[in-house]
């Protein structure tokens, strides 16, 4: 009889569907367990800054629940003349996860490059209007300031009086250092710049264009040594990326004169404060510092062992100054003209590396200088402690003609160390042939390392 009402709960449990142990539920469990997250770190390492970590999140299904059934059958026997069997079921549900999430947090390292960083040598303070040169320029006038100031003391006022669209005669650089800027990459200055100049009378743009002259090679035409940078109102930081394959100057050329030019479609006067100029170069790779004396502005520190000597406007190739050395000579004398490297140039950084350099001057000697003689220049140096002294091969000098003296390459015979050269200068000499010799000016221009 008990097998009898066994059967029958089993086949009550079939009719209804009921699930027995082991039967797993994935529909809408009575307690749903939350998503689980799962991390995923990527880095990205750069040399420079420190990498910054960016962690990505991803939310997954989740875990499935599996829920274990217990079904108990708990018979109620009642005697009756008709035997009948009521039986009650009593189900557990248990639920049972059949996996165990895991926040995970995995690293992906991408490498990726960063940009070499830059350095910056501050070639102008703007401190005062003869840092490091003079300023010139019809179109404006030039007054320190205390507005807008980035760095030191001062700015420079440009107020610009004279309007006009190509404006090239407002901010003009001369007698700067130093003068070849071949391993450098950008030319920035810090400027503000008065709304009128950029938007005034309807103006649909502005630039600032950098021009420079190098009157060694002939060039003094303003040719671009840079792209332009666009102005806007205010302050800004104008970054002129240097390419000599925008004009005729040749990378590595002494430049002169730089032009700061307003570039506009409408001829608006106005004020720009400009500070903080200076030459930005590759840190890894910093340029070559080779001197060069143009004597655009002054004697740049030269000396003489006889004579005057003296700064003359106009030299060679119409530059703006030249050396003069006026004297007495005699048949046979000789003068030497100098300049000491541990005594000025690059704020007495010294002594200069001449290795693998070579060195060049133009000397003019009037005829009533010459006589019936043939003079001659040189160019010398010396170095270890002023104990070694070398010259290039004598060159002969034309009456009244810029003659080039060139020696290259510097070759030292005397022992001297080409690492630690202490002096450069050009020697003029007059040979014993002929008889007679007079008094004037010798001129000196373009003494130049490259």
């Amino acid at each position: 009889m008990i097998r009898r009402y066994l059967f029958m709960a089993f086949a009550l449990v079939l009719a209804v569907g009921l699930p027995f142990v082991g039967c797993k539920k994935k529909d809408n469990p009575t307690t749903p367990e939350a998503p689980v997250a799962t991390f995923t770190m990527t880095s990205t390492k750069t040399a420079t800054p420190a990498g910054t970590a960016t962690f990505t999140k991803t939310n997954t299904p989740a875990a499935t629940t599996t829920f274990t059934f217990t079904a108990s059958a708990t018979p109620t026997l009642t005697n009756s003349s008709t035997p009948a069997a009521t039986s009650t079921f009593t189900f557990t549900l248990t639920p049972v996860p059949t996996s165990t999430p895991t926040d995970t947090l995995t690293p992906t390292n991408t490498a990726t490059s960063t940009p070499v960083g830059l350095c910056a040598n501050l070639i102008n303070s703007c401190d005062s209007l003869t840092a490091n040169g003079t300023w010139s320029g019809s179109n404006a006038t030039r007054t320190l300031s205390a507005s807008h100031v980035t760095q030191g003391s001062n700015s420079i006022d440009v107020n610009i009086t004279t309007g006009a669209g190509w404006n090239q005669d407002i901010l003009n650089w001369t007698g700067f250092s130093p003068f070849m800027w071949d391993g450098n990459v950008q030319l920035q200055a810090d400027v503000y710049v008065d709304a009128n100049l950029v938007t005034g009378n309807g103006a649909s743009y502005a630039t600032m264009e950098l021009r420079a002259d190098s009157t060694s090679q002939g060039i003094y035409s303003h040719d671009a040594i840079a792209l332009n940078q666009p102005l806007v109102p205010g302050p800004q930081t104008l970054a002129w990326n240097l390419d000599y394959s925008q004009g005729g100057i040749l990378p590595g050329s002494p430049l002169t004169e730089l032009y700061f030019i307003l570039n506009s479609d409408k001829a608006n006067t106005g004020h720009i404060f400009i500070d903080n100029i200076r030459l930005v170069y590759n840190c890894a790779t910093p340029p070559p510092v080779y001197p060069v004396w143009n004597f655009e502005a002054n004697k740049q520190l030269w000396a003489t062992t006889a004579g005057t000597l003296s700064w003359l406007a106009g030299g060679y190739n119409a530059s703006a100054g030249t050396l003069d050395l006026n004297q007495a000579f005699t048949v046979g004398g000789s003068t030497d003209m100098s300049f000491t490297m541990d005594g000025g140039f690059n704020n007495g950084i010294m002594p200069f590396d001449f290795t693998g350099r070579s060195i060049r001057c133009r000397v003019k000697a009037p005829a009533s200088v010459i006589g019936d003689g043939t003079p001659q220049g040189l160019i010398f140096i010396q170095s270890n402690g002023w104990a070694d002294f070398d010259t290039s091969a004598p060159t002969n000098l034309v009456a009244d003609t810029w003659t080039l003296v060139d020696w290259t390459p510097i070759v030292l015979t005397s022992g001297s160390d080409s690492t630690k050269v202490q002096k450069v200068g050009v020697r003029v000499q007059m040979n014993v042939d002929g008889t007679t010799r007079g008094t004037g000016d010798i001129l000196i221009d373009q003494v130049e390392v490259y």
